[in-house]
């Protein structure tokens, strides 16, 4: 309540008109800030407003409107079967249910939250990246709580209809003041059992490297420079790094 009252005006920030524009911006969304996903959004919707274009179009073509997001060839792959799937199993129109929307391609329970709450006004919890911190941070669940399980602690302590509210609020609080953990270094050693490097590729397309290997141990070789880290679960770092004098770039770092 303390953090709703923070940010009591808290909206959406990503941008759509309909519920298939909700559901494509917040498919998109995953490992991309909103505001990447409404810089690319415009011009996706306008070359495909409706389920029935979506589904005509190729992944490739797709994927040239969001190749600046995260993932974006896998996004583009589910768009266009999540679009036909509206078209033959639900007339065309995103369904309501959670069952119903956890049955198209791409939607896991968070997405479909977030659409059953925002778009139609049902009541539900969605729990993102913020969500998470935020409540492990100020012990609201466990250090070790699944997802689940803080959608199901918040809506234990809140009516329904602060729901949503508390998830916009708690989005802006995690934005605005409960950062995420982050580390600085001007020079880190690789750690011991690191495996060799894997190639990534980094902003326009240049080969880069990350790395592979136990999470607390997570390090770029000596070369580079980590410059950031953002704790993604329990499993799952996302690095910025770079080389002296040039752009950073991004990578995951997987726990084995």
């Amino acid at each position: 309540e303390e953090i709703i009252a923070l940010f009591p005006d808290a909206k959406p920030s990503l941008d759509f008109r309909n519920h298939f524009e909700l559901l494509v911006a917040v498919m998109l969304s995953a490992q991309t800030t909103d505001a990447a996903v409404n810089k690319a959004t415009p011009a996706l919707f306008e070359a495909y407003p409706s389920p029935q274009d979506m589904a005509a179009a190729g992944e490739a073509d797709i994927a040239k409107y969001i190749s600046r997001l995260g993932l974006y060839r896998n996004k583009a792959k589910f768009l266009k079967k999540c679009a036909q799937q509206l078209l033959d199993d639900f007339d065309g129109q995103v369904p309501q249910t959670r069952a119903e929307l956890e049955s198209l391609a791409g939607v896991g329970r968070k997405t479909a939250n977030v659409v059953m709450s925002v778009g139609f006004g049902i009541p539900a919890f969605a729990v993102d990246t913020h969500v998470e911190r935020i409540c492990k941070h100020h012990d609201i669940v466990k250090k070790s709580a699944t997802p689940l399980e803080v959608e199901k602690r918040v809506m234990d302590v809140l009516p329904p209809e602060r729901w949503l509210p508390a998830h916009q609020a708690m989005i802006y609080f995690g934005r605005a003041i409960c950062h995420p953990p982050r580390m600085v270094s001007s020079a880190c050693a690789a750690a011991p059992g690191l495996p060799s490097a894997f190639p990534l590729l980094g902003p326009g397309g240049t080969l880069e490297w990350g790395w592979e290997g136990a999470i607390d141990h997570a390090c770029p070789r000596p070369s580079q420079i980590l410059i950031g880290w953002v704790w993604m679960g329990p499993e799952h770092l996302h690095l910025k790094c770079c080389r002296s004098g040039e752009p950073h770039f991004e990578n995951h770092c997987h726990k084995h």
